[in-house]
């Protein structure tokens, strides 16, 4: 008699030649290449954070971690941020945009009044410039995939990327932000709930995002898998395998995790703050514009509750806080933690100590798969995929 299996066909992982529909979150500054690597060896995807970084920094982060991999034609990804979500004109800024910029600011020079300002005032074309040397460095290093944040990159270097098959994915916090980025050549999309921890990729409305764009991981997913024909990727609040099922259940293609990883051996983050993700006398997250100007989900500390009366009044763009890296940065020499930037997704208080990526990784896959009922078992975990065009189980005689 023949045996019948459960498997499941994901054109996400096939497509991109991983194991596990397991995403590492591009973490600027705390994904270092240790941490890529351990989780790209395991048999997830990993991104490399490139931001807003120069081409000269996205190499040495991709050859330091192609160094550590097992199989140096392992996939890896790269995250940039786009130039057009990044800067507004003080032009553009309403007078109490303007108004709560120049407050922010004289705030910060009372706390710490002999702080010197590294920032450069950057224009936009300076970013312009800076993504395209991305771009170039990206196909040169022969990346595999992108991910975009704040928006979606001029059609030029689409074009430039799309020719070198460069699998693209953006990044949406709403429905429509994802039919928009399926409508300029998007090959997937990662759903950004409002649990994520980090930057909000908000690019169609930013300066309305608490009321447009503020939606939870799972049903956003569930939306977006509804409104375009694309591999959906959940961001935002997961923290074990019984989210990364739930999120897969619902219509995503993979689960992204960046919380969850801090606490790895291989994470960059400062100890402070990862003594801080593993405290449970800390108990909440919020979104805040505090120190980039951009909102990001943080834990709260005193400098996030200082400036919480400005939130609703700053323009959503890195340009109105020039001197927000630089006083992290100042905050972290000093091992203070009262304004050092502290990321964390909603679901932190799960982060898991003394662990390394990969059993992490590991874990998080056995865990995916108990939390499954036994007779619905996909195996989403093994050899061989199975593509098929709705990308929903699929039983077969084996």
């Amino acid at each position: 008699m023949a045996r019948r299996a459960l498997t499941y066909g994901n054109r996400f992982t096939h497509r991109l030649g991983v194991r596990h529909p397991i995403v590492l979150a591009p973490m600027l500054g705390v994904s270092t290449p240790e941490l890529v690597a351990s989780v790209a060896n395991s048999g997830a995807l990993a991104f490399i954070g490139a931001g807003s970084n120069s081409q000269a920094e996205l190499r040495r982060a991709v050859r330091a971690t192609r160094d550590l991999l097992k199989d140096r034609t392992t996939v890896l990804g790269v995250n940039m941020f786009v130039p057009a979500g990044v800067q507004l004109s003080p032009a553009m800024w309403s007078s109490p945009q303007a108004a709560a910029v120049v407050e922010a600011q004289s705030r910060k020079a009372t706390l710490m009044p002999n702080m010197a300002s590294d920032s450069r005032p950057f224009t936009m074309q300076h970013h312009v410039n800076n993504f395209s040397e991305q771009v170039d460095a990206v196909l040169e290093e022969g990346i595999q995939v992108t991910s975009f944040h704040f928006g979606w990159p001029l059609r030029g270097e689409v074009a430039r990327l799309k020719k070198a098959g460069v699998f693209l994915i953006g990044n949406a916090t709403s429905v429509e932000e994802a039919k928009e980025l399926q409508r300029l050549g998007a090959d997937g999309i990662i759903a950004q709930g409002s649990e994520a921890g980090g930057h909000r990729g908000t690019f169609l409305q930013p300066q309305r995002y608490e009321k447009h764009t503020m939606t939870r991981t799972v049903p956003l997913v569930r939306a977006i898998s509804a409104a375009v024909d694309l591999p959906i990727v959940a961001a935002g609040g997961l923290m074990d395998g019984a989210d990364i099922a739930a999120a897969l259940t619902v219509g995503a293609s993979a689960a992204q995790l960046g919380t969850a990883f801090l606490t790895t051996t291989e994470s960059g983050v400062h100890p402070l703050h990862k003594r801080a993700l593993l405290d449970s006398n800390v108990v909440t997250t919020v979104e805040t514009q505090a120190f980039t100007g951009k909102p990001a989900r943080a834990l709260v500390h005193k400098w996030v509750r200082n400036m919480s009366d400005l939130e609703s009044r700053l323009p959503n763009c890195f340009n109105c806080l020039p001197e927000g890296h630089t006083l992290a940065s100042a905050e972290v020499q000093a091992s203070n933690s009262d304004m050092m930037m502290m990321w964390a997704g909603q679901g932190y208080s799960r982060c898991r100590a003394h662990i390394s990526a990969s059993d992490l990784v590991s874990d998080l896959v056995a865990e995916a798969r108990a939390s499954v009922c036994p007779r619905d078992v996909p195996e989403y975990w093994t050899e061989p995929y199975v593509q098929t065009s709705d990308m929903r189980y699929k039983l077969m005689t084996v």
